[in-house]
Parts: C-alpha cells; sequence; structure tokens
C-alpha cells in the first residue's frame, strides 16, 4: 500500500515516515497542500495523512480539493461509460459525443452547461460546437443564456438548419422552434462559479488603485523633480 504524508515540518515527516515504512507501507511526501496535489497527480495513493496547519494550501482546503478531484474522475468515468455503452449497441458516434458530453453539462464541476462560467456582466453565455468527421458538416453556438444542452442546439443546426453557427437570440430562437429544452437563466448559476467571479472583479479592483497610485507616485515625482530644476 502506498500513503502519501502531508506535513510542512520535517521532524513530523521523518518520524511518520519511519513508522509506516516499517508497518510495510510505501511513503510518498509533500511539504504542503499544493505539493500534495501534484504527488496525487502522478501517483497512486491509499492513504493521506496531512497537517492541518501548513503556510501554503492548509490540510482543510488540500481534503477539500482531494475530494473535489475525486468528484471529477467519477463524473468523468460516468461519462464515458455512457459514451461506450451507446457505441457497444451499435448507436452512432454522434450519439454517443451528444449523451456523453450532456453528462458533464448537466454536472456543476465543469465549465459546461450547469457549470458555466460567469461572463462579466455576471451571465452565463454558453457556447457549444460539433462536427462531423466524415462529412465535415459542423454546426456550433455562441452566446447561448437559456438552451439546457448547448451541444444538443450545435448538432441540431448542423442537422436541421442551413447555418453553421447560430448565436445569441438567434440561437435561442432556432432551439425553442426545434422543441429543445428551455430553462431560466438561474439554472446555470452556481455559488461556485459566480464567487470566482467575485474573486476576479476583486482582484482587478486591487490591480487598479495600485496602477493608479504608481501613476500618482510617479506624477509627484515628475513634480518635485520639475521644481528642483527650476530652483536651481
Amino acid at each position: 500500500n502506498t500513503i502519501l504524508i502531508v506535513d510542512d515540518i520535517f521532524e513530523n515527516l521523518y518520524l511518520l515516515r519511519v513508522i509506516f515504512e516499517k508497518s510495510g507501507f510505501l511513503v510518498l511526501e509533500a511539504s504542503d497542500g499544493k505539493e500534495g496535489l501534484e504527488v496525487l497527480s502522478n501517483n497512486n495513493v491509499d492513504l493521506i495523512v496531512s497537517d492541518i496547519l501548513m503556510p501554503v494550501m492548509d490540510g482543510y482546503m488540500f481534503c477539500q480539493a482531494c475530494k473535489k478531484e475525486e468528484a471529477y474522475k467519477e463524473k468523468l468515468a460516468e461519462a464515458i461509460k455512457v459514451g461506450h455503452s451507446i457505441l457497444k449497441k451499435g448507436g452512432t458516434s454522434q450519439e454517443a459525443v451528444l449523451k456523453t458530453i450532456q453528462v458533464m453539462e448537466d454536472s456543476p464541476l465543469f465549465n459546461a452547461g450547469k457549470g458555466a462560467v460567469f461572463t462579466n456582466a455576471g451571465t452565463n453565455e454558453l457556447d457549444a460546437s460539433f462536427m462531423d468527421g466524415k462529412t465535415l458538416n459542423a454546426g456550433a453556438v455562441a452566446g447561448v443564456k437559456d438552451v439546457k444542452s448547448p451541444i444538443e442546439l450545435a448538432i441540431k443546426v448542423m442537422t436541421d438548419s442551413e447555418h453553421v453557427m447560430l448565436s445569441g437570440d438567434g440561437a435561442s430562437l432556432f432551439a425553442k422552434e426545434q422543441g429543445l429544452e428551455i430553462v431560466a437563466a438561474s439554472y446555470f448559476y452556481t455559488e461556485q462559479r459566480f464567487k470566482a467571479l467575485q474573486k476576479v472583479k476583486n482582484s482587478q479592483k486591487i490591480k487598479s488603485k495600485v496602477l493608479i497610485n504608481k501613476l500618482l507616485f510617479t506624477m509627484r515625482q515628475s513634480r518635485i523633480l520639475n521644481l528642483e530644476r527650476w530652483a536651481v
């Protein structure tokens, strides 16, 4: 069995490594949560022992990240199984792609459908595209705000219209004409994505304030320099 020990104190790492190695474990080490995630991405680990207080990604954040990564893997496995099942039963690759992506569209984990990121204006605007590898026919949609499955709409654009791409209100109108499921804008809202938008906006405000302060400082320094030259 493989165990990952995450601790920023060398003495703790050493003591735990000795204990677990004597118990027959293969021991991997990380000095903080961020490094721990990197180790996990490159190794199969059976057990994790983590400190709580660490300067870079503490134990709580590390555990949350581990749970989230596992959730991603489970949902991706589900999506792959759906597509594989369709192909195994003789279904088309187009149907397999559609159903596979819809699993991700219905999950808040992915930047697609339910989990779509917010625009700077605080809205969710979705894009999708599809191409048939044999015929090179394609369909795409952009800036869709009320269609539950953008990938289904993109395929409809390819198969049931003379267009290659539709966007905005035109895409939504076409979706309604095709009988696709329409949802309220609130359907796409997720707390995680909204907080991410607020974090970016706050960061932009801080950067703007710093830039303005630097500019004002430069202007003051320039005035002082000019006054000194005039005085001379």
